[in-house]
């Protein structure tokens, strides 16, 4: 009976158990939610062609004879982001999210002044969103659950270049927007979730983008000369540019109705950055 007795109890004992770590398992998977923002630090190296073709560079030229230049570091992975995530845990350990984080990048302003009295001032900034889709493992822990994220990110957005410059007599102010194409990148993280209850944690993450941007448009949405608006009296090929990989140049002008052509050239927007936020679990 002592023998009955005591198998029938470790045998119920290594049921209990099985039944917890079950309810464990069917509490540690599922779907969740969370909101975050962040500010990232831009990481992207500066873009000689890009400076010289869009005239987006710092220069001096105290002289007929002497001048000085350097090309403008433009960050424009640089700047704050809000987001929000849709996830689903496998288990404790594996899961699956896609996100969407809508970047909005600092301002970068540069300076070319000539000892004619010519000067051209840029601002440059950019808006994007970009989809998330990444894979997440975690530590499976219960109050403090660090993890990591490996994904890719797919971006949609455009870059401003607002110009005030003078040139031979004539003042200009101008507003430049490029946009179209699909930004293909990658993404990682690390974070730790911190457990409120059962349905809400906290996190914080460091976010690390690798990403570049070339746009296939061009077109200006703003052009005054003197103080006056001449947008609407300019050719198309005045108003808009066609980034292409490659163009023969036969010095023959193109058709005024068809968009000028320049060499395609990528933007950085490379960063690495902080996010916080609160997620819910449904």
């Amino acid at each position: 009976m002592k023998t009955n007795f005591k198998k029938t109890s470790s045998l119920l004992i290594v049921l209990f158990s099985i039944g917890l770590q079950q309810a464990n398992a069917q509490n540690e998977k599922g779907g969740y939610v969370n909101v975050n923002t962040g500010y990232s630090m831009g990481t992207g190296q500066p873009n000689t062609a890009a400076a010289y073709i869009l005239q987006i560079l710092n220069a001096t030229e105290p002289s007929a004879t002497t001048s000085t230049q350097e090309i403008a570091k433009i960050n424009l992975g640089q700047g704050f982001n809000v987001g929000a995530t849709f996830g689903y845990m496998f288990n404790k350990n594996i899961g699956l999210e896609l996100g969407a984080n809508y970047l909005m990048s600092s301002k970068t302003n540069t300076t070319n002044t000539s000892y004619s009295g010519d000067y051209r001032n840029n601002e440059i900034s950019a808006k994007m969103i970009q989809i998330k889709p990444a894979i997440v493992f975690r530590g499976g822990y219960d109050k403090i659950n660090p993890y990591a994220k490996l994904g890719m990110v797919i971006g949609s957005g455009k870059m401003i270049l607002e110009s005030d410059y003078k040139d031979g007599g004539d003042t200009y102010n101008t507003t430049l927007e490029l946009n179209e194409g699909t930004p293909i990148g990658f993404q990682g993280s690390l974070g730790t979730l911190y457990k409120i209850n059962e349905k809400f944690s906290l996190f914080a993450e460091l976010d690390l983008i690798s990403l570049s941007y070339a746009p296939k448009k061009g077109e200006y949405t703003k052009f005054v000369v003197n103080g006056a608006d001449v947008l609407s009296s300019m050719s198309v090929e005045n108003r808009e540019i066609e980034f292409v990989d490659s163009f023969t140049n036969t010095g023959v002008s193109s058709p005024s109705t068809q968009p000028s052509k320049a060499p395609k050239v990528p933007f950085s927007f490379s960063s690495f950055g902080l996010n916080i936020g609160l997620q819910y679990n449904f």
